[in-house]
């Protein structure tokens, strides 16, 4: 289902009257239809219920005039209050007012804070409360008589049916706009709006219900934009089939390069998880100290120990070699989780990033070693690392031989990004073969941006960052948004506070993985994998709760999830 900015959804409601022909009242008269006929379908009859309606000056409150009008013929005791001027409400919301004017109906002004607040100790007494003071078309923070209602109505006790969208909430960004409505059920109409996906204005909004006003499928395809909200139809689709003659070459081979001491669990986790997605054959290339390790924790994986800095136990520049021979065997490359950040580590990942001839999904350190910004420590790394060779620890690799293995310039705008209008070789070369993990923090790093930035509009970082690296950039969150290169971007409903624990991004990252050996294309694999991923997670959450879910529990139900999708009839 597409999500919509405002500026989108007035196109697309423009678009409907002029060209299409079907009036603004008629649309109103719909809209208004829709929230009350969701208001009876979970409250059974309303004959006799006490709903006070808040009506704004524009269509937000033409919607609620009409609603009070309808509820009225169903025998509601229904008391309309206007929060603006009665002669500047024109168009559509005039002849909405009209209407129920003209059916006896009284409308009770409230022109200051005093008049808000006489009335708001009448409301504390009604059944439900229609919010129809401001649309999706806000943009700066509410002020005045509606700032004092919205104010009075967090005091109350009292369901709150929002009409399109809860009232100073940003229907692009989900933000609060000053203060805003806390609803139990907005209806919103045609397409869910983008700020209604995204927090905080994904909780204000209570029971989203998003009702059909007959806006036309032509209006939506041309004005509605490349954004969308993922579904369970949409994830099953996305399932890889699996064939009655189906082997284990056939599932295809995963190698994740990960590991590093004290972080064995990261590259457990994500070489389960990709078995676990239904991969054939999975390997893990670790720091050879610690394969006996693996051999001991994880049964069905392969491991291969390959050289590693014998000091700090990660992963060593001389292994490049060996693991880039395994990559050639791989039908998919994971790499990052709990590798490390010791320098020759970090110039291992960028010779193996800019290099790798398969499908490449990067998390975790794997991400901090093609941040621009990790150029800006190494020098006193390295320092670090010459006084402990003077202690009398020997330096390894082309570091032994005094080589200036990570340059100047050797960064993230050579490995993945652009320079001069150039794309290095290797998985970035092939575009949409890479698919790079990051929560906020690694993603502002990779961007070079602030956190805050990133917090501000997930989305248009997450578009910026696709089209910037040229892959596909999957921004962990709450909601998880995935983009491609080619600017489609999908919003994961999936998931809950309970995954908001160390090892939940390894999972996701071997299950992507998984899915991308199974011929799952990686654009497609990531929006699957976030969904699957956020499904197994809901599915530990109702079995464990949110306090004590760990990444195992979210690894342990992903095939039960895996399941549910490939059996849902969409």
């Amino acid at each position: 289902m597409h999500l919509v900015t405002s500026r989108q959804m007035a196109a697309i409601d423009r678009r409907t009257i002029e060209q299409h022909g079907v009036p603004g009242i008629a649309l109103m008269h719909r809209a208004g239809q829709a929230v009350v006929d969701e208001i009876v379908a979970r409250s059974g009859s309303v004959a006799g219920d006490r709903i006070v309606v808040l009506c704004g000056r524009g269509n937000n409150g033409g919607d609620g005039f009409v609603v009070a009008r309808l509820l009225r013929e169903r025998k509601a005791e229904v008391s309309v209050y206007l929060l603006a001027e009665p002669e500047k409400i024109a168009g559509d919301a005039q002849i909405a007012m009209e209407e129920w004017q003209r059916i006896g109906g009284e409308v009770a002004v409230l022109a200051d804070d005093a008049a808000v607040h006489r009335a708001a100790t009448t409301w504390a007494g009604a059944d439900t409360i229609i919010d129809g003071i401001l649309g999706t078309g806000l943009s700066g923070d509410v002020r005045g008589v509606i700032r004092t209602a919205i104010d009075e109505l967090a005091r109350l006790r009292v369901p709150v049916v929002a009409i399109d969208i809860p009232s100073g909430i940003s229907g692009d960004t989900g933000q609060v706009l000053g203060a805003a409505v806390k609803a139990t059920l907005t209806v919103t109409f045609g397409l869910p709006k983008l700020g209604q996906a995204l927090h905080p204005g994904k909780s204000y909004c209570g029971t989203l219900c998003v009702a059909d006003i007959g806006f036309p499928q032509e209006a939506i395809r041309v004005e509605a934009g490349n954004t969308f909200l993922a579904g369970r139809d949409d994830a099953h689709a996305w399932m890889p089939r699996r064939e009655p003659d189906a082997h284990k070459a056939a599932m295809g081979r995963v190698l994740v390069i990960a590991g590093s001491v004290g972080m064995t669990g990261a590259a457990a986790l994500a070489a389960e998880s990709a078995l676990r997605a239904g991969a054939g054959l999975v390997y893990l290339a670790c720091p050879a100290s610690l394969n006996d390790i693996f051999e001991a924790k994880i049964t069905e994986v392969i491991t291969y120990p390959v050289p590693e800095v014998r000091r700090y136990r990660c992963l060593s520049l001389r292994a490049h070699g060996e693991i880039r021979r395994r990559m050639d065997e791989a039908t998919v490359v994971a790499l990052g989780p709990g590798i490390g950040r010791h320098r020759e580590t970090i110039a291992l990942v960028r010779r193996l990033v800019a290099d790798c001839p398969r499908p490449l999904v990067i998390d975790a350190d794997g991400l901090y070693a093609l941040s621009p910004l990790v150029d800006l420590v190494r020098d006193a790394e390295r320092s670090e690392d010459a006084e402990h060779t003077h202690a009398g620890e020997r330096a390894e690799g082309a570091f032994a031989q005094g080589q200036h293995v990570v340059h100047r310039g050797e960064g993230a705008e050579n490995v993945g990004g652009r320079k001069g209008g150039e794309r290095t070789g290797g998985a970035f070369a092939q575009g949409q073969h890479v698919v790079l993990t990051p929560h906020y923090g690694e993603a502002a790093r990779l961007l070079g941006c602030e956190i805050a930035e990133v917090q501000a509009d997930p989305v248009g970082t997450c578009q910026r960052a696709a089209a910037e690296w040229g892959a596909t950039f999957l921004l962990k969150g709450a909601p998880t948004v995935v983009c491609g290169p080619s600017g489609e971007t999908w919003l994961n409903p999936t998931g809950n506070p309970g995954m908001a624990t160390g090892g939940a991004g390894d999972v996701l990252t071997g299950l992507i993985a998984g899915l991308i050996a199974q011929g799952v294309a990686p654009e497609i694999a990531a929006r699957l994998g976030a969904y699957a991923h956020g499904l197994a997670g809901d599915l530990a959450r109702d079995k464990l709760g949110v306090h004590g879910m760990i990444a195992g529990d979210i690894l342990r139900a992903l095939p039960r999830a895996l399941k549910d999708l490939a059996e849902a009839e969409g």
